[in-house]
């Protein structure tokens, strides 16, 4: 079984990303250099999460587009710390992986030029109760449009988010091979993430791994009736939208997550993977090589010693390995 959950090396870029771009490197260039996840398993089924939309019918027909397009605000747990989700995936016994990619990159300009029109229009068409006289002088009262408003309130909240919050291009996915489990675990991360507000899920059939999609800034998942210029509201979120999303838990006492680190031993025929090379080729030591002499050799602070105990901590898992697996009724030594 493994179980990946695929969060810091994103957020590390979207971090760092004013440092490092400042210094000539594209979002390309930083998945080349910064992207070390390289899981083994393969998934048939992906779905994503992302920010459900809503289609509003004019009050008033006359000089009134046919709907008013708006992208609920999601008001978000605070303290939610994905506590659920991550039990969950422990008591699975199946792969899967929990990503939340995101990307780092000036948006919010482009965002307030594609509501500028839709704005204005409806700044001019609400707000104020219009009085009509006719030919004989009757005087006719044309009543608000409180779609109309609502959809002028949503814009305005969210371009005023978008002053306030940094916004990134964000994809929450997750891939298994079972397509119940990424409902589950979707339903599960939003239950605990957002306290008011409503999300959909899309899920795909295929051939996915882990790094699928992972260039892929901008994934349209709205609906083909949206406005053009505003398809990427789903997936686009303000810092606070998304962070309740890759927060790990403080775990209090008597809590207890056992999830299997992709850090940790792997055996095979060839013996214990213990990295990979510069080809992205996989290293691997055979268990009786640790039998003679290693010498680590490097500058002070290149990691001689954590590179050592990395290798205790393989071999000693190695040993429980063993125990546990091949060797119940037999009695052996390991040195």
């Amino acid at each position: 079984m493994e179980i990946h959950i695929s969060i810091a090396f994103d957020f590390m870029i979207a971090v760092l990303a004013n440092t490092i771009q400042a210094k000539g490197f594209n979002n390309r260039q930083l998945i080349k250099y910064f992207f070390i996840l390289n899981f083994k398993s393969n998934y048939k089924f992906l779905s994503k999460l992302y920010k459900k939309e809503r289609f509003l019918q004019p009050i008033q027909k006359e000089n009134s587009p046919s709907f008013f397009y708006v992208v609920p605000k999601w008001e978000v747990e605070e303290k939610a710390r994905l506590y659920n989700m991550l039990k969950l995936m422990q008591s699975l016994d199946e792969d899967c992986l929990y990503r939340v990619d995101i990307y780092p990159k000036e948006i919010s300009e482009n965002i307030k030029n594609a509501f500028s029109k839709p704005l204005a229009w409806l700044r001019s068409n609400t707000g104020f109760q219009i009085d009509e006289i006719n030919l004989t002088g009757e005087r006719k009262n044309t009543p608000r449009d409180p779609n109309a408003e609502e959809t002028l309130k949503q814009y305005e909240e969210y371009l005023k988010d978008i002053d306030t919050f940094p916004v990134f291009y964000v994809n929450v996915n997750v891939f298994a091979n079972n397509s119940d489990t990424l409902n589950i675990l979707l339903d599960s991360a939003a239950t605990e993430s957002i306290k008011s507000g409503y999300y959909s899920i899309r899920t795909n059939q295929g051939e996915y791994n882990s790094k699928s999609f992972i260039e892929k800034e901008f994934q349209n998942l709205s609906s083909k009736r949206a406005p053009e210029l505003l398809k990427m509201w789903p997936t686009t979120y303000t810092i606070n939208d998304i962070s309740p999303f890759f927060r790990f838990p403080a775990l209090y006492d008597g809590e207890v997550i056992e999830i299997p680190k992709e850090t940790a031993p792997k055996y095979n025929e060839n013996g214990m993977l213990i990295g990979k090379d510069l080809n992205s080729y996989d290293v691997n030591i055979d268990i009786p090589s640790f039998a003679k002499h290693m010498f680590v050799c490097g500058v002070p602070g290149s990691g001689k010693t954590n590179t050592m105990l990395h290798y205790l901590n393989i071999y000693l898992n190695y040993v429980q390995y063993l125990k546990e697996h091949f060797l119940c009724n037999h009695q052996h030594h390991f040195y």
